[in-house]
């Protein structure tokens, strides 16, 4: 009975002694696949270069790309500033009837970036220096020399507009545009959806803001658009 239980007991214990260590075995000598798919071990290394191998890709795209933007403002800033002096209709004018004749010279200035200008002479009339008899208000009967007939335009998009025009022959105000073709002065007065253009010349010899008047020479009190609007 002994012998029965013990050689009983021998099979029991024996399957468990003849394959632990089998077990074991194929565990610990399975193969370490995680130390180059995840990146452990020596597989840092190799993310390590080819992270550092991405950002020197990509430093030079980035500098590309910043160099762009900076050409694009530059060239918008040039064309913004090469707009401004292409507009620049500072100096004298002669001013024309719808004959053809001519009728005045105006100065033209720009003072707190907006455009203004100011009658210096007639050319037509008998008398040296007539009043306004179109005029209303305090300004009837002023000289016409030193009168104010553009007020306050500002500059945009190479045309000085949202100003005023005033016309000393009719005593009218209108909303003013002016823009500069050449040695062409366009000015336009508008009425509601109706505009009239007319077209001044510059004075021969005169070509920038130092041919124009300064304020000593023209009457600021004359300025009928100082109080008055269209």
């Amino acid at each position: 009975m002994s012998e029965g239980k013990g050689s009983r007991a021998a099979e029991i214990v024996d399957p468990v002694l003849r394959y632990p260590i089998g077990r074991f075995d194929r565990l610990t000598h399975r193969p370490n696949l995680g130390s180059t798919r995840l990146g452990i071990g020596a597989g840092a290394d190799e993310q390590d270069n080819e992270s550092s191998r991405i950002e020197s890709q990509e430093q030079p795209m980035q500098m590309r790309s910043l160099l762009h933007i900076m050409m694009v403002i530059a060239f918008l800033v040039s064309t913004d500033l090469w707009a401004e002096v292409r507009a620049d209709p500072t100096g004298l004018w002669q001013t024309f009837d719808e004959s053809g004749a001519l009728q005045s010279t105006v100065s033209v200035e720009i003072k707190g970036e907006k455009l203004f200008g100011y009658v210096v002479s007639l050319h037509q009339q008998a008398e040296e220096n007539p009043v306004c008899e179109a005029c209303e208000g305090v300004w009837r009967d002023k000289p016409v020399i030193g009168m104010e007939v553009i007020n306050g335009l500002a500059l945009k998009k190479a045309v000085w507009q949202k100003g005023t025009i005033f016309d000393p022959e009719s005593g009218k105000f209108y909303r003013g545009s002016v823009w500069l073709e050449g040695e062409t002065l366009f000015v336009r007065g508008h009425v509601g959806f109706l505009y009239q253009t007319r077209s001044w010349q510059r004075v021969p010899g005169q070509s920038a803001s130092e041919h124009a008047v300064s304020g000593a020479q023209r009457m600021p009190e004359n300025n009928p658009a100082a109080s008055s609007a269209p």
